[in-house]
């Protein structure tokens, strides 16, 4: 094997995965990940469920609180399009197989070589 092979990315890659270290932080991953799937099917159900008629409140009972400005149209379509955006981000994020793919799919986004056409 020669040095340059030894210092490649992808023997950094593989000493990692049979490392102690790399194999914590493979597990606490896919942990982490996981929760994140539970929440998601939580939230999901939660939004499913039918509200109790007890739990509406009355307009009487209701908290006289000043009603929040309302955003115009070209706020709500930028909020919009920022949401769609880091939807994106994330997907695209989501996919990758791994740490260093990851690691490697957050430095071209952060540098802004993603989408670029000259």
């Amino acid at each position: 094997m020669s040095k340059s092979e030894a210092w490649s990315p992808k023997a950094a890659e593989l000493y990692f995965k049979q490392s102690i270290i790399g194999q914590l932080s493979t597990v606490i991953a896919e942990a982490l990940a996981g929760s994140s799937r539970a929440a998601e099917v939580a939230r999901r159900a939660q939004i499913g469920r039918q509200v109790s008629p007890a739990a509406v409140r009355t307009p009487a009972a209701a908290p006289a609180t000043p009603a929040a400005p309302r955003m115009s149209l070209l706020d709500r379509l930028d909020a919009w399009h920022f949401r769609q955006a880091q939807r994106e981000r994330e997907a695209y994020l989501a996919r990758s197989k791994d740490v260093f793919d990851l690691e490697r799919r957050m430095r071209a986004l952060e540098s802004g070589t993603m989408g670029r056409y000259y």
